[in-house]
């Protein structure tokens, strides 16, 4: 259902983030992985890429590069920015550039779930806001796609919708 990638200079980190998370769980079906940040940053032009978690620094592009690049061309995909540094500034420039989530290295199991319930959420949200023939449909009662959209677990987002379906058009 969604697709994910990950992009650390360091092999080392780069396996932890891609096997110490539960993404199968979560609706991350393709997982893609690069320590090239010049890789990452194609297959965030030609791809359709959900989410991408990066590292904060990496040579020649970083990964706040990646975010801002991914900005201005008007990407829609979704940062976490994953760093060895609590530098403050790191993280709001994050923030400032709409990344979804900072957190530090390493990323503790407890964290992984939240971080992927907050990110799956998000993604959720997202396609219901930019699909309005899906709102349409949710808000119509279909059948099969109101079915759909329980089996996947957004009963919140179903909320949303039947409290702001008055003011939809």
């Amino acid at each position: 259902m969604f697709r994910v990638l990950l992009v650390d200079d360091e092999k080392l980190a780069l396996a932890s983030l891609k096997f110490a998370f539960p993404w199968a769980e979560y609706g991350f079906t393709e997982i893609l992985a690069t320590t090239n940040p010049a890789e990452a940053l194609s297959l965030l032009q030609k791809e359709r890429i959900d989410a991408a978690f990066v590292d904060i620094r990496m040579p020649k592009i970083s990964g706040l590069d990646l975010l801002e690049s991914s900005r201005k061309m008007g990407l829609p995909t979704v940062f976490i920015i994953v760093s060895g540094f609590s530098d403050f500034s790191y993280a709001q420039q994050a923030l400032r550039n709409n990344a979804l989530d900072y957190c530090l290295k390493p990323i503790e199991p407890d964290e992984t779930h939240t971080l992927l319930h907050k990110l799956q959420k998000h993604l959720f949200l997202m396609r219901i806001r930019n699909d309005p023939i899906l709102i349409k449909r949710l808000l119509s009662n279909e059948k099969n796609c109101c079915e759909a959209f329980l089996a996947a677990d957004a009963p919140q987002e179903l909320t949303l919708l039947g409290i702001f379906s008055s003011m939809l058009p």
